[in-house]
């Protein structure tokens, strides 16, 4: 959770920075390029795996696929849904 919360935070970090978060081919990426992570890596879910960053025009969403890593099973954390 605590590396959630870390990564929220540099994304709204970056949209005061910059008037709008990255957009989605940009992703997360970015923030490294950045140099808004202070090791210079994406940060990888629970599992260790990438997060999947989706921008829409005025937000976004973080997604990990779960332990099992598959899209769209049961096990799929989003954290649009987390944060309702």
């Amino acid at each position: 959770i605590q590396l959630v919360l870390t990564v929220l935070f540099l994304l709204k970090m970056f949209k005061l920075d910059n008037s709008s978060y990255p957009k989605t081919d940009e992703g997360l990426k970015l923030l490294v390029e950045k140099k808004y992570f202070e090791d210079g890596k994406l940060p990888k879910d629970a599992w260790g795996n990438d997060f999947i960053y989706i921008a829409t025009e005025d937000t976004f969403d973080l997604i990990s696929f779960g332990s099992d890593k598959k899209e769209n099973t049961k096990d799929d954390i989003y954290l649009s849904k987390c944060t309702k």
